[in-house]
């Protein structure tokens, strides 16, 4: 969740410096524009929180509570939102989704590039100094807590349905 709110960051930052003349970047109409070169730091004020809990939380939560904080409650139906899925990946482990998802539906993968987009690496937000890190924690609080919980859904739809690896 840290590395997905870095990343949003660096694409506004991109957008804002190949379209200037544009009036509106941001991802969700229903929050603030950051300003032209932006901070980290001042992102962050204006970037929604937990922006994974809210998108499972569905359009109309997401326009009529953009404001209100995410709760427990809040974070339980986004949780049951994910269970929901027949199938639950995670970048990270994308060769073995792109199995899962052929067993489950009957797909046969195409072949993955060499180098995959998604593969796990150090966290971008490791380099960032400790007041940003913990600014960038508490913003992704839920979600990280929301992506352990897929992770472990992964982990078991995998051990459910495809062969355990050869030893």
């Amino acid at each position: 969740p840290e590395d997905r709110v870095l990343s949003s960051y660096r694409w506004v930052q991109r957008l804002q410096e190949s379209f200037p003349q544009a009036a509106r970047l941001s991802l969700c109409q229903t929050f603030a524009e950051p300003p032209p070169n932006a901070t980290l730091e001042e992102f962050l004020e204006v970037y929604p929180d937990n922006w994974m809990t809210r998108e499972l939380l569905g359009q109309e939560w997401l326009q009529r509570h953009a404001e209100l904080p995410i709760g427990p409650s809040a974070f339980e139906a986004a949780v049951a939102r994910l269970e929901a899925f027949n199938a639950v990946l995670v970048s990270e482990e994308l060769p073995r989704g792109l199995q899962l998802l052929g067993e489950l539906f009957g797909l046969e993968a195409a072949p993955l590039r060499a180098r995959l987009v998604g593969e796990a690496g150090p966290s971008d937000a490791s380099g960032l100094p400790e007041h940003v890190q913990l600014q960038l924690q508490a913003h992704t609080s839920w979600d990280s807590l929301l992506y352990a919980h897929a992770r472990a859904l992964f982990q078991q739809q995998v051990a459910e349905v495809l062969p355990a690896p050869a030893t």
